[in-house]
């Protein structure tokens, strides 16, 4: 950049989340410091938006906030952003949240609750760590190998449930497998068949041997990938059609029991929506028009999972709609969130975490995320307004008219 060439100047408006992360990309190299200046205008006094926190000095400086914030493992930018800030602030070792991993503690105990006669019956899950470094780059894991991790779950599922002696197959007349179950060997190599006697384990093992052989696969046709995922899904609807002609006299009474089924029924009718609808080669986005329970409901979901009313859902699936807030204006009978949206978070938060399912913040959002942020850009030169009002955004003349080229306002409040 020629010394003579004035910076342009960058006005980002509030300075919230989005904000703050705007200007930190804006200066994130020293030529890219050269060619911008850059200015976040505040309303208030505090940054930090809906994340912002702080402390009341009457109740001994305890945190105050919207509410209780943990961060997912696979909020892949999120780490990379703080690990990036905290390694650039540089805090001296043994300072408060000094650095990242003393910022951000991983967290992987789970706990969904459940309704169950008058009170609630608590559901506690240990999710297992692995090796990875939340924010570090890597590939998403492949629709085949989240069907392998999912019939391995339910297969991990209905041994405990047979070890545990909750159900009793003597006691249901039913078929032990679907009339068509013994011809995939046609569509399937024959060895597949060669399970224990079980239904259950049969179908679900052949689930999981499909899914983990096209997982494996470099180079195979897309036609015959979507022929073996439709086939997939037939499986699998068998699976839960028949668990819950096998579970059904039982749910109601135990919600150990209830709980494995509306998991396999919400993962199942999942996997079946995102193969019938098109997702697979299209993305979630072409059935973000449908209500999410709606179009669980018409891939085959039960009641008992999806509720006679949204406040009798079933864990796995209220626990969505809570943390995302669905809710519009806070009416719970109301809810209300997106097919697509819904599904690619779910699949993200369980199979796609680095690390741990969740990190808990040691301190408030304000301590924790917004206060480093802001350290690091003042020492890069960022200028702070605070108390400072937008009350115009005007579109310039360009050929959509749709361009701000002008902002009103960046008064200071009085």
């Amino acid at each position: 950049m020629n010394s003579s060439e004035a910076k342009k100047e960058i006005a980002v408006l509030g300075g919230g989340v989005g904000g703050l992360t705007a200007a930190f990309e804006l200066t994130a190299t020293p030529e890219l410091r050269a060619r911008h200046s850059v200015t976040v205008y505040q309303l208030g006094w505090r940054l930090g938006g809906k994340g912002a926190s702080g402390r009341n000095a009457d109740h001994c400086n305890r945190i105050e906030e919207h509410g209780l914030h943990v961060w997912f493992g696979f909020y892949d930018n999120a780490f990379r952003l703080m690990r990036d800030a905290y390694h650039e602030l540089g805090r001296e070792p043994g300072t408060p949240l000094a650095t990242f991993d003393d910022a951000f503690k991983p967290c992987d105990q789970l706990v969904l609750y459940d309704r169950q006669g008058d009170g609630w019956y608590g559901h506690s899950f240990d999710c297992p760590r692995n090796p990875l470094t939340p924010g570090d780059a890597g590939e998403l894991p492949t629709f085949w190998e989240v069907v392998a991790e999912a019939c391995d779950f339910a297969l991990q599922g209905w041994r405990w449930v047979r070890k545990e002696g909750l159900v009793e197959l003597d006691e249901v007349d039913v078929p032990f497998v679907p009339d068509w179950f013994e011809n995939l060997a046609g569509d399937l190599a024959a060895d597949l068949l060669s399970l224990p006697v079980d239904s259950a384990e049969r179908l679900l093992g052949v689930a999981e041997r499909l899914a983990r052989t096209r997982a494996g696969a470099t180079d195979y046709r897309i036609a015959r990938q979507a022929a073996q995922a439709g086939l997939l899904v037939r499986i699998l609807k068998a699976f839960r059609d028949w668990l819950w002609v096998i579970v059904r006299a039982r749910c109601d009474d135990d919600p150990r029991l209830r709980f494995f089924f509306t998991a396999v029924d919400a993962g199942v009718s999942t996997l079946a929506g995102i193969v019938e609808d098109g997702v697979l080669e299209t993305g979630f986005d072409v059935i973000n028009d449908q209500e999410w329970a709606a179009w669980l409901a018409r891939h085959g979901a039960k009641e008992i999972t999806l509720g006679a009313t949204p406040e009798e859902r079933a864990p796995v699936l209220r626990s969505v709609y809570d943390v995302a807030f669905g809710y519009p204006r806070g009416s719970i009978p109301a809810a209300d969130v997106a097919a697509g949206t819904a599904t690619s978070d779910l699949l993200r938060l369980a199979f796609s975490y680095r690390g741990s399912i969740m990190y808990k913040m040691q301190a408030g959002m304000g301590d924790a995320v917004f206060t480093p942020l802001y350290e690091v850009l003042r020492a890069r030169g960022v200028r702070f307004k605070f108390f400072h009002a937008v009350t115009a955004l005007r579109l310039g003349r360009d050929e959509h008219g749709r361009r701000v080229n002008r902002v009103d306002g960046i008064e200071l409040i009085e």
